[in-house]
């Protein structure tokens, strides 16, 4: 009678705990501008930055659109490897800016705010870049439109902190769900050990 009490009372105090550490696992765990906890649920962007592609012989450019830059991605076209220290200039609607060579990130930005407030008009823009390097000289010639539906994202940062976020929370799921079977198995052994000592 002791036993079936104290399995009882175990089993009960291993469903406390369980109910008390799920919503912390689980929860998305959403922070703050200043890095505190928030309640209630975030709402991830999951939309890609728009973006224009353009190749020729020599080249291959991707180009993504945010708030405060557009990035650049110029590749070999036939190895497909990054060009470093290129001089890259864009030139839309009689406007042009320079791109700026990033060594960490291994890509161009142009940070131009009249030309970015161009492309964030939503009408077709006919884009020129002029690549220079010390072996080559090219022209790519685009063409970009942002939807009306469309929006910049913010910066680079945000999708990444978005994503970090999103691996976060996975994680967090996966973790309740071993606990769940830690309690359940632990759960399932003291009442196997308790029905032995019954019979004994």
């Amino acid at each position: 009678m002791f036993s079936f009490k104290l399995q009882q009372l175990t089993v009960g105090l291993l469903l406390s705990v369980l109910l008390a550490v799920l919503p912390a696992l689980a929860a998305p765990g959403a922070h703050g501008p200043n890095g505190e906890h928030l309640a209630g649920p975030v709402v991830t962007n999951t939309q890609l930055a728009p973006r224009f592609e353009t190749f020729s012989e020599q080249f291959e450019l991707l180009a993504e659109l945010y708030d405060d830059r557009l990035v650049l991605h110029l590749h070999h076209y036939a190895s497909n490897q990054p060009v470093a220290d290129a001089s890259l200039e864009l030139e839309s609607a009689g406007l042009t800016a320079r791109a700026r060579y990033d060594s960490e990130a291994g890509n161009y930005e142009i940070t131009e705010p009249v030309l970015l407030q161009l492309l964030q008009q939503p009408q077709q823009h006919e884009l020129v870049v002029t690549v220079l390097t010390a072996e080559y000289a090219d022209l790519l010639l685009a063409s970009f439109q942002l939807s009306q539906t469309a929006t910049p994202h913010a910066s680079e940062h945000d999708h990444q902190h978005e994503h970090d976020h999103h691996k976060h929370s996975h994680y967090g799921r996966w973790l309740a769900a071993l606990v769940l079977l830690a309690l359940v198995a632990g759960s399932g052994y003291w009442f196997g050990l308790t029905r032995a000592a019954r019979r004994l």
